[in-house]
């Protein structure tokens, strides 16, 4: 799915894979995570504003995976978070999470809540 959202004031537009075992939510805010590569963001900022942004902004979140391992992710709250289809547009409260993970698929920037189905 195509979508769009703002973060440190600008538009970013991801192509999102539909995750129906990404099923985290954000503690703090109880908002559903999409979870970006931190790759994916390197089209909008520079290597060092990325490195600025992972290591002074935000905040991290703890889950586990589906082999029990612990994962740490950085949070970041978005706006205008935005999913798109053919015919229609829907605004969704979430936040972004991101990953050093670069996904198997290159076709997809990030992996949208399984909520979101």
């Amino acid at each position: 799915m195509k979508l769009s959202f703002l973060l440190f004031g600008k538009h970013i537009e991801f192509v999102g894979f539909i995750d129906s075992g990404n099923s985290l939510y954000d503690s703090l805010t109880k908002k559903p995570v999409v979870v970006a590569s931190k790759k994916s963001l390197e089209r909008y900022f520079s290597k060092n504003e990325i490195y600025d942004i992972m290591n002074n902004f935000g905040r991290v979140l703890e889950c586990e995976t589906i082999g029990e391992s612990l994962v740490k992710i950085r949070v970041f709250s978005i706006k205008d978070f935005t999913i798109f289809d053919e015919k229609t547009s829907k605004q969704i409260p979430c936040v972004l999470g991101v990953v050093d993970k670069v996904f198997e698929n290159t076709k997809y920037d990030c992996l949208l809540h399984r909520d979101f189905i």
